[in-house]
């Protein structure tokens, strides 16, 4: 039997009306890697003081080496003398806030809150991966390059090699630091990935990959890739900047945890703020635990 011509049906005017829209529940999250650097056994010393009192200042004394020397037989051992500095550490607000009207909130998705929270978190994680790699490239330790090259020097072709890596590890050793944590660039990440040593010496474990950014160990040291490693102009090309980092390379200073606030500005404009903020420092620590490696 025929349709009748008045049959109603999909894409009809009325249709629109009555026929509502499915949203999905959960909203699509960008991708996002974990904060890298607070998992680098070792090397990023935590200081927690949370809600410890007054103060925004953190200041840690600092001992210098001594030196032990042979004695001959009948004289005193020669007396060194104790000499300390000290590495202070500001705590400084970061901070993330989202303005939405009552409205919004109450007549949208249901994700949209729990998405703008987890939202404002990552945003913190963020920011603060990136301010311990601003901290880091402020060493005064000199730059590695592969091969005899240096700033003025280097070619498309000086990429990262086992030459360089090994070269950057004995820099630190002659320092007396062992390496111990590397970050490199996904860049750098793409050529070592292709020199077999690395490949099959590498230890991929379990699932360190996903959580982490860690990508394999390497001469014994844990490499991990991310985005925040930075880049720059040398001889007209691109170069990254790894960072090879030692013991207790530097500290974190954990002033006050994460804190998340909603403001309902109701009586005012019906609208509702949501804000995340925390306080922190970072500081290097031992410089000579620090070394920065440049390849293109």
């Amino acid at each position: 039997m025929a349709n009748d011509a008045n049959i109603f049906k999909r894409g009809s005017g009325s249709d629109a009306y009555v026929v509502p829209e499915i949203w999905r529940d959960t909203i699509e999250q960008v991708a996002r890697e974990s904060n890298i650097m607070l998992g680098m056994t070792g090397s990023i010393v935590t200081e927690d003081r949370v809600g410890s009192g007054a103060g925004d200042k953190l200041n840690i004394p600092k001992n210098s080496a001594l030196t032990a020397a042979a004695v001959t037989d009948g004289n005193s051992i020669g007396i060194s003398a104790v000499a300390f500095t000290e590495v202070e550490v500001v705590a400084t607000i970061r901070g993330v806030a989202v303005q939405l009207t009552l409205k919004q909130l109450r007549d949208q998705l249901s994700a949209v809150e729990p998405d703008v929270v987890n939202n404002l978190g990552i945003a913190l994680g963020e920011k603060k991966e990136a301010d311990m790699f601003t901290e880091l490239y402020t060493t005064g330790t000199a730059a590695i390059y592969p091969n005899t090259k240096a700033t003025g020097t280097i070619t498309t072709s000086d990429t990262i090699d086992v030459e360089v890596f090994s070269k950057t590890l004995v820099a630190m050793r002659t320092a007396k630091r062992k390496g111990l944590n590397m970050v490199i660039h996904p860049k750098q990440e793409g050529d070592l990935r292709q020199i077999a040593q690395f490949t099959d010496a590498s230890n991929y474990g379990d699932n360190s990959v996903v959580k982490s950014g860690e990508i394999g160990t390497f001469y014994g040291v844990r490499v991990f890739s991310s985005t925040n490693v930075a880049t720059a102009t040398e001889n007209s090309i691109t170069t990254y900047l790894a960072i090879l980092l030692g013991e207790r390379a530097a500290v974190y200073y954990n002033r006050a945890a994460p804190t998340f606030e909603m403001n309902r500005n109701l009586i005012q404009d019906l609208s509702v703020v949501m804000q995340a903020w925390e306080d922190y420092g970072v500081q290097i620590l031992n410089d000579e635990s620090i070394r920065i490696m440049h390849t293109a």
